[in-house]
């Protein structure tokens, strides 16, 4: 029965979950399996070096629409009873049949995800039915003490604010699809063993991988490395001991029957959604003025972005004007190293062509020295030599007379 439906209507896979519990780990393993996910995504981030896997205008159409219903993403309340039917929910809607029909005309099966649907799962069940798609679900749950823990990081909530966060979203997301082809995914066991879910999954949704795992396989290991965790929690952590009952003891109770491996445990969950509906209704009294406090933030948001924009600015230049000072001193410390480097190199010299003026001159004593001894033995040396001559030519002289004398004689 579901492969007919199936074959007649193209399929968009919602992925619900709270922010926080692990949609985008999820979310990042059907991208790398070659999910649809309709391209202009929102950037990684600091808090998400991962990535978020979250179509931008989609994401900014649902923030458009909690703000003109007066709420945020953030907003512990329950929606206006007649949202729906709103002005701000009408103008969502024909934005959602604009994106639909620009960046997933092609894609079947589809995937969105953003936190956000989960409180408004019924305006997409409306536009989807008339678009022509299937609509099924994907509800990844994560320990809602981890949720809180990590939400009081990031953003500075309160414990039990972000304990009243998840449930809010958790229980919405799962009372609007019932009925619907959908299953339960577990944060811990995606990280744990993510081939035997994504099995699960495309067996419990009828559907078919555009890549095999063993294609994926390694990009995915390294997708989902142990950096992907943080804040551990339990109900007996720092974090669980501030939020207050009965608000602590509903986590437990929620996790456990969206868990069930026998199914999700819808009674108790119908439970606990009266109860958090009777706390609401007690708490009429403060929400007009919460609201009021909400829609007056809203209203100074886009200047304090400008003095936060300007805050940086400002802060960017007092770090460039920082460096450049820096670089002065820097400047002068290398004139001064350069300065003294000449110096060491003038005293080098001076020390060097005095060595030199020394060499020379002992040169020219020695020369001098050795040009006197060498004049004495010249002189000494001509002397013997006139000597010499003189007795040659002395003899010579005694034998020409000699000669002359024989001569006269015969």
């Amino acid at each position: 029965m579901q492969e007919q439906h199936d074959a007649m209507h193209r399929q968009m896979i919602l992925v619900l979950g709270m922010h926080r519990s692990g949609t985008s780990a999820v979310t990042g393993v059907f991208a790398h399996l070659g999910a649809a996910l309709g391209g202009h995504l929102i950037p990684a981030a600091d808090d998400n070096p991962k990535g978020f896997f979250e179509h931008a205008d989609i994401v900014a159409m649902h923030q458009n629409l909690l703000q003109g219903l007066g709420s945020d993403w953030d907003d512990t309340a329950p929606l206006p009873d007649d949202w729906l039917t709103s002005q701000a929910a009408r103008t969502a809607a024909a934005k959602i049949c604009e994106i639909l029909r620009r960046d997933f005309a092609e894609a079947n099966p589809a995937f969105i995800k953003d936190p956000r649907i989960c409180r408004l799962v019924p305006l997409w069940r409306e536009v989807l039915q008339d678009e022509g798609f299937r609509l099924k679900v994907v509800l990844v749950v994560r320990d809602g003490f981890e949720v809180a823990a990590s939400l009081v990081e990031r953003d500075g909530l309160r414990p039990t604010e972000a304990a009243c966060l998840w449930l809010r979203h958790e229980l919405e997301a799962e009372a609007a699809t019932r009925g619907d082809p959908r299953v339960v995914v577990s944060y811990t066991a995606i990280l744990h063993d993510w081939r035997s879910e994504v099995e699960r999954i495309a067996v419990a949704l009828n559907l078919k991988w555009p890549r095999s795992l063993s294609d994926a396989g390694s990009e995915i290991d390294e997708f989902l490395d142990s950096g992907l965790r943080h804040h551990r929690q339990d109900a007996e952590s720092e974090s669980g001991e501030q939020i207050v009952q009965p608000i602590a003891g509903w986590l437990n109770v929620v996790h456990a029957a969206l868990t069930n491996p026998a199914g999700i445990e819808t009674k108790q969950l119908d439970e606990i959604t009266r109860a958090l509906s009777r706390m609401d209704r007690n708490s009429d009294f403060y929400l007009p003025s919460l609201q009021r406090l909400r829609k007056e933030v809203q209203h100074w948001r886009p200047e304090a972005e400008k003095v936060w924009k300007n805050h940086e600015w400002l802060r960017a230049r007092v770090e460039e004007l920082e460096a450049a000072a820096a670089g002065q001193k820097g400047n002068e410390r290398l004139y001064a190293r350069v300065e003294e480097i000449y110096t060491a190199i003038t005293d080098q010299h001076a020390t060097m062509n005095a060595v030199q003026d020394g060499i020379a001159l002992e040169l020219r004593q020695q020369q001098t020295a050795v040009s006197g001894q060498l004049a004495t033995e010249l002189e000494a040396l001509r002397g013997e030599i006139e000597g010499s001559l003189r007795q040659v030519r002395d003899a010579v002289i005694i034998q020409q007379e000699t000669a002359c004398r024989l001569s006269q004689q015969l």
